[in-house]
């Protein structure tokens, strides 16, 4: 099998690189080894929330040098403040035209979103129908009085803490609860009673208009807020809604799985597959050769995986978005730490396995830096031997801590961004 690019990686990052090649006019094949770290993402995308001292970040672009001089090694600062620029531009266009939809500006730096627990948290950009406010420290409010309206026994969505939390930031706020009699089977399986789930039964276009009948009842209201538990399969469903009320009806986040997530990553496979991608489920690299092992640079010539056997796949490149330890890209043994598919060289960590934590839970966590060594156009290398057409792209990558610093996303994108581009600029 014969591609110009495969792809290991079904995440934000995998998915961004293979769809920008594809409309680049190459052919590309995409391994993934099942849900991605999206599943359990907030849907919102940050770019730069903090610095690696602490320092809270609002304008993303204006921290980019202080960025460097703090973390040389950071993605960011390895690309330099006007590439990383240019790509996130150019992220914020693609999604739009891909059709996920979002709100936000990197020149104009970060927005409030909220989490499932009530807490205003900055974001780069959230998808259209996901509740989010215009500031920094403080939200600069549109509305003065809310509902808060959620599915009857949802466990995964509290009304009460996130009402508690508006009205300490300035809202008033009334909670309503409702349910379908479709809704009924997934309630006695309280392990099916989850945001995805729900969301395919409220989906359903028989339910859409008994879903709007119980919204109706809570209107006397600025806006309606639900759990992010509709949508899933008929992304326009919040803009109808909001249309037909008369209101603004916005999404929050459940706790994990997470269907707005969910839906950014379903969005994206179509996306891939409308191009002719060729999607490689449930599929993993056991084995690869190089053309010369003993050249001065290597290049990868066959990848061997576990649902080919003995048929290999020929790239002429490869990118790698396998993600951090979450995901399986990087895993730790007693002593040492490896990324899983061809063990390419990691940025330098602590030889020390007692030094890759901290014992406080909450602390910023040492290992969450760790990483694949690329240089500014994200290629690799393995034992100091450049990989002429491996390059490595999202969390997979190391010097950054993506929880800590709020980056993770906008590594991601920028990072397949760049990724492709240097495919293309070899081809």
């Amino acid at each position: 099998m014969r591609f110009d690019v495969v792809v290991m990686g079904g995440g934000l990052a995998g998915y961004t690189c293979a769809i920008t090649l594809l409309d680049s006019g190459l052919s590309c094949a995409l391994m993934s080894i099942g849900q991605s770290a999206l599943h359990f993402s907030s849907g919102s995308m940050d770019f730069l929330n903090a610095l690696p001292n602490g320092e809270r970040v609002y304008k993303p672009e204006a921290a980019l040098e202080k960025l460097k001089e703090l973390a040389p090694e950071h993605p960011y600062s390895l690309m330099g403040a006007e590439k990383t620029k240019a790509m996130a531009l150019e992220a914020e266009r693609l999604l739009n035209n891909w059709g996920i939809l979002v709100s936000g500006s990197f020149t104009e730096g970060n927005h409030l979103r909220l989490s499932p627990m009530g807490k205003l948290l900055p974001t780069w950009l959230s998808q259209k129908d996901v509740f989010w406010v215009k500031g920094d420290e403080k939200p600069l409010w549109e509305w003065k009085k809310v509902s808060i309206v959620t599915v009857k026994d949802f466990l995964d969505f509290s009304p009460e803490i996130i009402s508690a939390q508006l009205n300490d930031l300035g809202l008033q706020t009334k909670i309503s609860s409702f349910t379908l009699p479709d809704l009924e089977i997934l309630r006695e399986n309280p392990s099916e009673f989850r945001s995805v789930n729900i969301a395919r039964v409220l989906d359903k276009k028989e339910n859409r208009p008994l879903v709007l009948a119980e919204l109706k009842k809570a209107t006397d209201c600025d806006a309606l807020i639900l759990p992010a538990c509709l949508g899933l399969n008929h992304p326009s469903f919040i803009s109808e809604l909001s249309k037909e009320l008369g209101i603004p009806v916005r999404i929050v986040p459940t706790l994990a799985p997470s269907m707005v997530g969910a839906r950014i990553n379903n969005h994206l496979h179509r996306e891939f597959l409308a191009r002719g991608g060729v999607s490689m489920p449930k599929d993993v690299a056991t084995a690869y050769t190089f053309k010369d092992p003993d050249a001065e640079t290597l290049t990868i010539e066959k990848i061997f995986t576990a649902n080919h056997g003995d048929i290999p796949i020929r790239p002429r490149h490869v990118i790698l978005a396998t993600g951090s330890f979450f995901s399986k890209g990087l895993y730790a043994d007693m002593g040492k730490i490896k990324e899983a598919v061809f063990e390419l060289d990691l940025l330098d960590y602590p030889d020390q396995r007692e030094e890759w934590t901290k014992y406080d839970f909450f602390a910023p966590q040492p290992y969450a830096g760790f990483g694949v060594k690329v240089d500014e156009n994200m290629r690799t290398f393995k034992k100091g031997k450049l990989v002429t057409n491996l390059k490595a792209a999202g969390l997979v990558l190391g010097g950054f801590n993506p929880v800590l610093q709020g980056c993770g996303a906008g590594v991601a994108l920028v990072t397949a961004l760049v990724a492709a581009q240097s495919v293309l600029a070899e081809e």
